[in-house]
């Protein structure tokens, strides 16, 4: 910045407009630019506020812009209002105007004030000088001449850090202390309980990851609309439409042609075919969505003659889902089941989790092993999911009496709700390396050792962001997964399996081991259907009336026959092409 000494200002120099110009005019003649250019432009533009009057009112587009693409990366479109926006500074190559520059001058004024029920009035030095115009003899409450609803009363000192509040104030504007409120009227403690009651409530559906989702997908929902000025209430289906197809260009299956060569293939190749939302993905979406009007009073049905309702109940809507359904199905793209982690892996990830630990490891990593030990063997052999076995607490686990297994009962999960709970047992086995069994009591116990009570609680926890301390919360399905793909690169036998592949995994054991009572295994797992159970065996082979928990006593004398036999008649994608 130049600075005039006549004109008491900052005048922009010549060379600062002329490059400005450049990165502008550059930017305009092409339809997307990077990120980094874009926040470069937003940096200049910003510099210019001593010399141009409001200059940040002027990048409202262009920092929308870069909030929504600085989690992708992505080149940024350059369109409508955000293109509107960049032109508009073309004024700034005739700009000869300046901003004056402010005056410094201080006064201090000490003012008091004083707000009874009667009364309005200020005092400086001791001495009225300001007061309402109320007549003498008018013993009327203040707020009722005044026509104001609330009696304003002199602020408080914070206890804690002497800061004045308001007299209605829950916590201290300057430390964050909670300050009791002080009131004449009686306390009405049966009206904070339930108040409190309900706050927890409403908080603990809030952040269950269903709503989080919700969530999420609102907000975006929202402000895709909001671009086009119109709100969730006033939606219709061609623009539900559209926002799927919004997504739909982020997605990350690839729907090949008929002539692609990688028709039928799994993966991302560098063919031209596009990437596109999966339609399992989509449905799911379409039910969020759903829900999202239902709770705006949308209701659950559209009607088509008066254009009013729920538009995901619209044919347009439902058409455009069985587009997509039959557009991936003659490409081939199916749901794709997650593949199968069996017993002879789980053994050697076992194997190899014992030799980290046997190396002498600190106690937050050990900690973690012995977690991961325990968690994998015993997910395998319960064939629960992931995410539900997280949520395993100490005092579900009960002890059989002989001390030949555990009994373990849900009652939170995905499914389980209404009373509904999964009780299964798992056994002891010969075979250390592979016991659920051992696996936990060496986990308690050694935590133990370290000073960590897992007696209560929740059994499998995660640490904290520095990873020297142990959190009392669940251990997610995401860390799991980051965990089981890391022990499968180390061992070199990464071939795409993941948490939900175990649940997989013990399916088919349970289901090629010559058994063929399928209620003793939906039972184990917490299935409530056939259906899923035919869908997690996949080859049709159920299991015989036994005790489901003694089975896997067998398994381990021949750990590699449950994954041969899928191998050979399971899994169809490794078979070559016919042509």
């Amino acid at each position: 910045m130049l600075i005039d000494s006549v004109k008491q200002a900052f005048v922009l120099p010549e060379k600062k407009k002329v490059a400005f110009t450049l990165l502008r005019e550059d930017m305009l003649t092409q339809q997307v630019v990077s990120l980094k250019t874009l926040q470069r432009f937003a940096g200049k533009c910003i510099s210019f506020m001593l010399a141009v009057p409001a200059a940040r009112l002027y990048t409202r587009e262009v920092n929308l812009a870069i909030s929504k693409d600085i989690k992708n990366s992505r080149p940024v479109a350059l369109g409508g209002r955000l293109k509107t926006e960049i032109s508009h500074w073309a004024f700034l190559d005739k700009w000869e105007g300046f901003v004056p520059w402010r005056k410094e001058r201080h006064l201090q004024i000490n003012l008091a004030t004083d707000a009874s029920l009667y009364k309005w009035g200020a005092v400086v030095e001791e001495q009225e000088v300001l007061g309402d115009f109320f007549v003498s003899g008018d013993d009327r409450p203040l707020h009722i001449p005044c026509g104001i609803p609330r009696i304003w009363k002199p602020a408080s000192p914070c206890g804690s850090c002497s800061y004045p509040y308001d007299d209605d104030a829950k916590f201290c504007q300057s430390c964050g202390n909670y300050l009791e409120i002080q009131s004449d009227e009686p306390v009405d403690l049966i009206d904070i309980m339930v108040n409190e009651r309900i706050r927890h409530l409403d908080i603990m559906m809030e952040n269950t990851p269903y709503c989080k989702k919700v969530s999420a997908l609102e907000k975006e929902f929202s402000d895709f609309l909001s671009k086009k000025a119109k709100s969730i209430l006033f939606t219709s289906p061609e623009e539900v439409r559209k926002f799927l197809i919004v997504k739909d260009c982020k997605g990350k299956t690839q729907v090949h042609e008929i002539i692609c060569p990688n028709l039928g293939k799994s993966g991302i190749f560098d063919c031209p075919c596009p990437l596109r939302l999966s339609s399992s993905t989509v449905r799911t979406m379409l039910g969020q969505l759903k829900r999202i009007f239902e709770n705006y009073g949308k209701g659950r049905s559209w009607d088509e003659g008066s254009n009013f309702g729920n538009p995901i109940a619209s044919k347009k809507v439902q058409r455009y889902l069985e587009a997509i359904t039959r557009e991936q199905a003659i490409s081939h793209r199916v749901v794709k089941q997650a593949k199968p982690l069996f017993f002879d892996k789980l053994r050697k990830i076992a194997i190899l989790i014992d030799s980290k630990m046997v190396k002498g490891n600190t106690t937050p990593e050990k900690f973690i092993l012995l977690r991961d030990q325990a968690f994998l063997k015993l997910q395998f052999f319960a064939g629960d999911r992931a995410s539900d076995l997280g949520k395993c607490l100490s005092q579900e686990i009960r002890r059989l009496r002989d001390d030949s297994g555990f009994v373990i009962t849900h009652t939170v999960g995905k499914t389980l709700s209404n009373g509904k709970k999964n009780e299964f047992s798992v056994m002891r086995l010969d075979d250390h390396s592979v016991c659920p069994v051992f696996g936990i009591e060496k986990y308690v116990s050694c935590a133990g050792e370290m000073g960590i009570n897992l007696t209560l609680g929740y059994l499998f926890r995660i640490l904290d962001c520095s990873r020297k301390r142990v959190l009392e919360a669940p251990v997610s399905h995401s860390v799991m997964y980051g965990r089981l793909k890391s022990y499968l690169w180390e061992l070199g036998m990464d071939e795409g399996e993941t948490p939900h592949g175990i649940r997989g995994g013990c399916a088919v054991t349970l289901a090629v081991s010559g058994f063929g009572n399928s209620q003793d295994i939906m039972d184990h797992v917490g299935w409530f259907s056939r259906g899923s159970l035919d869908r997690y065996s996949r080859l049709g082979k159920m299991a015989d009336k036994s005790t489901v928990g003694n089975l896997f006593k067998q398994v381990s004398d021949n750990p590699s026959y449950a994954s041969s036999v899928y191998d050979e008649y399971g899994d169809t994608s490794k078979l070559p092409t016919a042509f």
